[in-house]
């Protein structure tokens, strides 16, 4: 400078840094266990106070990488399952979400993601039951475990599926089925089918 002052620069140095809320977190929602199959979506949910938590995610008690899986979006503190064909077994595990504020972190309650699971019948010797006209039957079915619960139908020897609105058909939760009122056209073959 010509008159002898001087320069002065100055630096201008902004920080931004998230400031978490001082109150303690509380979760006032938490995920629930799911079963994803190819044909579904399925949304874990975690909502916590204070509004301005921080929401993570863990994976079998390790910090998620939505990167990592396939199929996985977070989406607010949600955690998002979109559906799709070749499945593997990557996403299937435990999850739980934290909630974290400056004055500390709560973790959730686990929530398992699995897979839809229908094991096989146990085989059976085929039973005759000879029934007078106008009589009933119990065919019975033991449906095998299942994880959600099995539908179970029965099958005509055709092919045809038995109507269990009908009047005269009961399907009692127990898997097996009461036919009264019989008459001839109930003559044949009926098999258990469990559907998941």
């Amino acid at each position: 400078l010509q008159d002898g002052g001087f320069l002065v620069t100055v630096l201008s140095t902004c920080i931004l840094s998230t400031v978490l809320s001082e109150e303690f977190p509380a979760f006032l929602e938490q995920p629930q266990s799911q079963i994803l199959s190819q044909n579904s979506s399925v949304t874990l949910r975690c909502l916590a106070t204070p509004e301005d938590a921080q929401i993570r995610w863990l994976f079998d008690g390790q910090p998620l990488d939505e990167r990592r899986y396939q199929g996985l979006q977070v989406q607010g503190s949600n955690l998002h399952f979109h559906p799709h064909t070749g499945l593997d077994d990557i996403n299937y595990g435990e999850y739980r979400c934290t909630a974290t504020t400056g004055i500390g972190t709560v973790i959730s309650q686990p929530a398992y993601l699995s897979r839809p699971v229908l094991l096989r019948f146990t085989p059976v010797d085929d039973i005759t039951i000879i029934v007078p006209e106008g009589g009933y039957a119990t065919l019975t079915c033991d449906p095998p475990r299942s994880s959600p619960a099995a539908e179970v139908v029965f099958q005509r020897s055709n092919g045809d599926l038995v109507d269990p609105h009908q009047e005269s058909v009961h399907l009692l939760p127990s898997g097996n089925l009461i036919v009264s009122s019989l008459t001839s056209s109930w003559t044949g073959d009926y098999r258990c089918v469990a559907l998941n």
